[in-house]
Parts: structure tokens; C-alpha cells; sequence
């Protein structure tokens, strides 16, 4: 079994596609067993994808940014 710091490094390797068939199976027997990096993996992957859409917003007015800007802080509430 690896431990929760192991976890959270399998995790933003997993974002990364860096993780070998046996590290992603510790990974998610570890997950099914710990909420807390469970939830963790579940942020992580929630920024990743958060953040994938900042860099595509540079391309975006300035109107169209604070209507993002206010739709994300609508779901953060």
C-alpha cells in the first residue's frame, strides 16, 4: 500500500500521463480507501482543467473575461 504523500505524487503524475499500469493500480487502491486524497485527485483534476481554460482565455476580450470570471466564482459559492 503507498502512502498518502506517494498518492498525491501518482495523482499529478496520473494528469501528466506519467504513471506505469502498477503505479495506477496502488493509486486507485489507495483512492478507493482514502477520502481525503480521493479528494484531492478530485481537485487536482478540477484545476487542471480550470487552468487549461486561463491559458485559452488570452484570446478573450476583456468583457468576456468577467463574465468568466463571474461564472466561476457562481460555482465556487
Amino acid at each position: 500500500m503507498i502512502s498518502c504523500k506517494e498518492a498525491s505524487e501518482f495523482t499529478i503524475q496520473k494528469s501528466e500521463g506519467k504513471l506505469s499500469l502498477k503505479e495506477r493500480f496502488q493509486l486507485w487502491l489507495h483512492l478507493s480507501i482514502c477520502g481525503v486524497c480521493k479528494l484531492f485527485a478530485i481537485q487536482s483534476t478540477w484545476l487542471d482543467k480550470v487552468s487549461s481554460r486561463i491559458e485559452i482565455s488570452e484570446q478573450f476580450s476583456t468583457e468576456e473575461k468577467e463574465t468568466l470570471k463571474r461564472n466561476l466564482s457562481e460555482i465556487e459559492k
